[in-house]
């Protein structure tokens, strides 16, 4: 939670400052939460027994 609030935070200023090595930081600290996140919600489903597909994909 802490690594998207800093990158969100760090965003406006890798748009204003234009330096290239801060946008792909931003963008790298956006990528891998979300990565881990969609993961973890993944196998909540498989290993949760979730048996309705609808329910699962919108929780994903």
């Amino acid at each position: 939670m802490f690594g998207i609030l800093v990158a969100f935070l760090a965003g406006p200023g890798a748009v204003f400052f234009e330096i290239p090595g801060l946008t792909l930081e931003v963008s790298a600290k956006f990528v891998l939460p979300m990565s881990g996140l969609t993961l973890y919600q993944t196998n909540e489903i498989i290993h949760g027994g979730e048996s309705n597909y609808i329910i699962a994909t919108v929780a994903l």
